[in-house]
């Protein structure tokens, strides 16, 4: 595992460049940079631009950022996807969602393949039986996956 030592004012803390269970060091670590960008996030962020397409990059940040939760579940996801789709998939995009109407937010997650529609509907069915479906509903109501 990498770590990168940070010295943030006269602080020094050190931070591994897996994505931390710990909320909690997370929102320190933020306040500690005191900055409109951070460096933790920005780290947590490259991460999942490794994972995903993304499309609204600000929009999604602070959306996972209010949300830290889930962020392992994005990890989650990801490899379900690709454990069903295999090598079909074309593209994996992440976008954020906004109903202020509803004052809702979400995060979609689009599965772009070289499939036809329907057995992309067939996948996305296993993917929603074999593994969506026993996530909390907490969780379900902020991501949505689709094809």
């Amino acid at each position: 595992m990498q770590t990168l030592e940070v010295k943030p004012n006269t602080s020094r803390l050190m931070f591994d460049l897996d994505i931390p269970k710990d909320t909690n060091k997370i929102v320190y670590y933020r306040y500690l940079f005191n900055s409109t960008e951070p460096l933790v996030e920005t780290l947590i962020f490259d991460k999942l631009k490794d994972l995903y397409t993304i499309t609204n990059r600000y929009q999604v940040q602070n959306f996972i950022y209010e949300k830290m939760n889930l962020l392992e579940v994005l990890k989650e996801v990801h490899g379900e996807i690709n454990r069903i789709f295999k090598h079909n998939i074309r593209e994996l995009k992440i976008e954020h969602f906004c109903d202020p109407e509803d004052d809702y937010e979400m995060l979609i997650i689009n599965i772009d393949t070289s499939l036809s529609i329907e057995e992309d509907l067939n996948l996305l069915e296993q993917f929603y039986d074999d593994f969506w479906l026993d996530k909390d509903a907490s969780i379900r109501n902020f991501i949505t996956v689709t094809v």
